[in-house]
């Protein structure tokens, strides 16, 4: 059998990248029923790192998603328009750590390294409830945080535990002076349970 024909060859090539073509429509379409779920994009938020979901029934306003950014943003956006409803743009060295529900619908956020603030900010309007500084030995990495009514208890750096009330007050610090680093916080009544990287759990008695 003799060469192909360059006819053919050519033939071949367009067939191959047609085909190519088709896969990357393909893999870029969407369904009809998702059709209106996805019509926004906001561009100056940056990559969401944390988010979560808050109706705003309660108050006659629109549903938001919470989202904070490896860009250090933390922003409130509509649901439905992908519009900001507020945004806050930290220091490039104030680095987040944490975004996370408040127990009282505030937004609390933990950035910066050494100290590491920890604030609270209004969920419907973004205004800062308070903002409270925790010095640490080390630069902070493992971050967590729980909450015990409307207190707040985070762990930072691995191995610091604060207390913080509702207004923004320390109400006690403990460096846990063990080697171990915790990287997860939970409460059941007023008893604090530390997890670390191993998944084994502690209950130290740092408690009032």
């Amino acid at each position: 059998m003799g060469r192909p024909s360059r006819l053919r060859l050519g033939s071949l090539l367009l067939a191959l990248v047609t085909c190519l073509q088709l896969v990357g429509v393909t893999r870029g379409a969407i369904h009809a029923d998702q059709a209106g779920v996805g019509d926004w994009i906001e561009k100056l938020t940056g990559t969401p790192r944390w988010s979560y979901f808050t109706t705003g029934a309660q108050h006659g306003e629109t549903n938001r998603i919470i989202v904070g950014t490896e860009a250090n943003v933390v922003a409130s956006l509509d649901a439905a328009t992908g519009t900001y409803v507020w945004r806050q743009v930290l220091e490039p060295q104030d680095e987040l750590h944490l975004v996370k529900r408040g127990a009282a619908g505030g937004v609390l956020v933990v950035s910066g390294r050494h100290p590491t603030h920890v604030r609270l900010f209004n969920e419907r309007n973004g205004a800062l409830e308070w903002d409270t500084l925790i010095t640490t030995a080390l630069p902070s990495s493992a971050v967590e945080a729980t909450f015990i009514g409307n207190d707040v208890v985070t762990v930072v750096g691995g191995d610091t535990v604060v207390r913080i009330d509702g207004d923004g007050e320390v109400t006690w610090k403990a460096r846990l002076e063990n080697g171990v680093s915790y990287s997860q916080v939970h409460a059941i009544g007023d008893v604090v349970y530390l997890m670390d990287q191993s998944e084994r759990i502690t209950s130290p008695q740092i408690l009032e």
